[in-house]
């Protein structure tokens, strides 16, 4: 197997600078940590470029099988190593570099539901909301300009591993979005003012694009102006507001029941 031991080696500095967007977007690669993640991103083979395995870890049932499935593209490096391109306090002692294909809008899957995130910012939200869209079957993801990135670490992490099975694009304006109601959807925004009652979603039979928004502001006013419909999740309690993360979960699930019944 092989191994690397340098900090000059290229594969390594490569790693490296994946931890700046700026060369994540340039390489279109970026790092996924941990035995689970790395794992998953296993099961799609073609978005794994290397990983790097910690010595002391190789013969440990989990890794080794990464190994055999990935002998072509795994290396063993010292720890030394390892701590520089972890981004956890307590390394599991593997990272791989992976893949990650650009989309355009004319890509959208426009047979399902669509999730458009507005400048969501925090990484743990924006990771959970990927996880989340993934598992209620939602395939493409549309962020506005001003969303995290979406490749960073803790994002990845907190996403475990959705960020190989889902559509992501990027757009600069809301305008663009027009090409969802050309094809049949209708946009709708989560607020808390001037908003129906969620469970309104159950009843429409149109394709949905549902929109999150930031965290502290909510959705910019140009997208609400776009949007067809406004939804709220009522509060029972004395809290504000729904975490997005949560928000999200509860009103992507709301729209599977269009197909449960």
């Amino acid at each position: 197997m092989k191994s690397i031991e340098s900090f000059d080696n290229p594969k390594y500095k490569l790693a490296i600078s994946l931890m700046q967007s700026k060369y994540r977007k340039k390489n279109q690669m970026f790092l996924a940590e941990g035995l689970r993640n790395v794992e998953l991103a296993v099961d799609n083979p073609k978005t794994i470029n290397l990983i790097f395995i910690q010595e002391d870890r190789i013969n440990e049932p989990r890794y080794s099988n990464i190994i055999k499935n990935m002998v072509d593209k795994s290396f063993v490096v010292p720890s030394k190593l390892m701590e520089t391109i972890s981004d956890t306090v307590t390394s599991q002692g593997i990272v791989a570099i992976c893949n990650f294909e650009s989309f355009m809008i004319d890509d959208i899957d426009f047979n399902n539901d669509v999730l458009i995130l507005d400048k969501i910012q925090d990484p743990g939200n924006l990771g959970t909301i990927l996880r989340t869209a993934d598992a209620a079957g939602i395939s493409t993801v549309i962020c506005t300009k001003g969303t995290t990135d979406i490749y960073s670490p803790k994002v990845v992490r907190s996403a475990m591993g959705s960020l190989m099975h889902l559509k992501i694009l990027f757009i600069d304006d809301y305008e663009s979005l027009n090409i969802l109601k050309k094809n049949g959807y209708k946009i709708i925004s989560s607020s808390l003012e001037n908003a129906l009652d969620y469970n309104v979603l159950s009843t429409i039979q149109s394709k949905i694009a549902i929109v999150l928004g930031n965290e502290a502001n909510g959705i910019d006013n140009k997208l609400l102006n776009l949007s067809d419909l406004k939804v709220k999740i009522p509060l029972y309690g004395a809290a504000e507001s729904l975490n997005v993360g949560i928000a999200g979960g509860i009103l992507m699930y709301k729209l599977k029941e269009r197909t449960l019944f």
